[in-house]
């Protein structure tokens, strides 16, 4: 069973609507474009310091992930306290 062929106007059409669908939900989720993009490079950084852990330690995947990421808050948490007093 075959399916008829679209014609020029309706592939037309179709694109047409998808471009548009796509242009009002990249208005839509504007805001949320940065912080993704940011989540992602962070995600791609750190999967090579988790992977260090994993192997060097022989823990699970989610253990590596969350010993990476509390080193990662922890000295986020202290840049301002040591940067700052030089600073001043």
């Amino acid at each position: 069973m075959s399916s008829p062929r679209w014609t020029s106007f309706t592939k037309t059409a179709v694109v047409a609507t998808l471009i548009l669908i796509a242009i009002a939900l990249l208005v839509t989720f504007r805001s949320m474009i940065a912080p993704t993009i940011v989540a992602f490079l962070l995600t791609f950084i750190l999967s090579y310091p988790v992977n260090w852990v994993q192997q060097r330690t022989g823990w699970a995947r989610g253990a590596a992930v969350i010993s990476v990421y509390t080193v990662v808050l922890l000295l986020l948490a202290l840049a301002p306290a040591l940067i700052i007093p030089r600073l001043i």
